[in-house]
């Protein structure tokens, strides 16, 4: 399979599907999450990152206020402080990552699989037969689109935010399982 010098962003979805369909598989819906799921991810994580980094630099003033009278056996709490401060601080810098990511998914319906293809950091397609897709959950937002919850063999659960269309794709997943179950 000759692979585009283009990212998949500069391409329209399904121009971007197609180069990930095998021979004889037919293409049914394509497309990319939607941005404001993207940025509601993103600013959960950095949020609760920040949160998480503004309490542990509170805890260490207070610490290190109260270390200073309390003696030896304390004075190294205001340090773990700044560990948890520096943890909270690479969760930020994991969303905003996470950002980076989310914008160059591109989500696939064929009539054999569900494909999620990223080309960000590296080229990946992750693929989900329908035949091994045991249950079908969705989440519907406002204007159609949502979370799109796929069951698999063994208890295992894929959660795909952002998805157009969301009642049409998992209707569309539905009855293309029940044809491949047949």
């Amino acid at each position: 399979m000759s692979r585009d010098s283009r990212s998949l962003s500069d391409m329209p979805p399904l121009v971007a599907a197609q180069r990930e369909m095998r021979p004889h598989e037919r293409l049914i819906w394509a497309d990319r999450p939607t941005r404001g799921s993207i940025f509601r991810e993103t600013a959960r994580g950095a949020l609760t990152g920040l949160g998480f980094s503004a309490f542990a630099a509170f805890w260490s003033g207070a610490a290190y206020v109260l270390a200073g009278s309390a003696g030896p056996p304390f004075s190294f709490m205001p340090y773990i402080g700044l560990l948890f401060f520096a943890f909270g601080l690479m969760m930020v810098i994991g969303a905003l990552q996470r950002f980076r990511v989310l914008r160059s998914q591109l989500y696939v319906l064929s009539r054999e699989r569900f494909l999620v293809v990223s080309d960000r950091p590296a080229y990946r397609v992750h693929s989900h037969d329908l035949a091994s897709i045991t249950g079908v959950g969705r989440q519907v937002r406002r204007g159609g689109s949502g979370t799109l919850t796929l069951t698999l063999g063994g208890g295992h659960r894929a959660k795909f935010a952002g998805v157009p269309e969301i009642e049409r794709v998992a209707t569309e997943i539905e009855r293309m399982r029940r044809k491949t179950g047949d």
